[in-house]
């Protein structure tokens, strides 16, 4: 049985494996991928391609960066591969049902109704390796909530800086 290990390809090398007789068939070749440690399975020499594994990371996605409590907000995932599931995910938790398309097409999301300020971003998984990827981009969404009273804003000032704070007063004539 021979055995290649730690061999690195770029996308116009070739594999030589001295040793063998000219024209020996090499029936299969198992590609693992050194970032992920995913690896596919056995798979014909004429199939080996580089980033054969993993979905590409390079996503463009788009969404808005702010939104009002409660508001749901559409985030875009543009340029996607076939053969390849795409997930949105808040922290780990995901959102929603996970999609696939057509290469060159664009995903939408929705988010969930926005209570605080969140990060969103799209986990990719190769359906056939299984290989999942997040991708560079992430889309950081503020919630902001509109003070429309003294009361609010109060209860706004206590939970920042304790309830119990008080601003020193400045001294007057009488007090010195």
């Amino acid at each position: 049985m021979l055995s290649i290990s730690n061999l690195r390809l770029q996308s116009d090398s070739i594999i030589s494996v001295e040793g063998i007789a000219e024209k020996t068939a090499l029936p299969a070749v198992k590609v693992i991928d050194t970032v992920s440690s995913c690896a596919s399975e056995a798979l014909p020499l004429n199939q080996v391609m580089p980033d054969a594994l993993r979905p590409a990371a390079n996503l463009a996605v788009t969404g808005e960066t702010e939104a009002d409590p409660d508001e749901i907000i559409t985030i875009g995932v543009q340029d996607i591969q076939a053969g390849v599931s795409y997930r949105l995910m808040r922290d780990t938790v995901q959102v929603g049902q996970g999609q696939s398309g057509t290469a060159g097409a664009t995903l939408t999301f929705n988010t969930e109704p926005l209570l605080r300020n969140s990060v969103y971003y799209i986990l990719a998984k190769k359906i056939d390796s299984g290989c999942e990827v997040e991708p560079e981009q992430k889309i950081s969404i503020g919630v902001y909530q509109e003070v429309t009273d003294w009361l609010t804003l109060v209860a706004l000032y206590n939970s920042t800086n304790g309830a119990n704070r008080q601003l020193p007063l400045p001294k007057t004539d009488w007090q010195a």
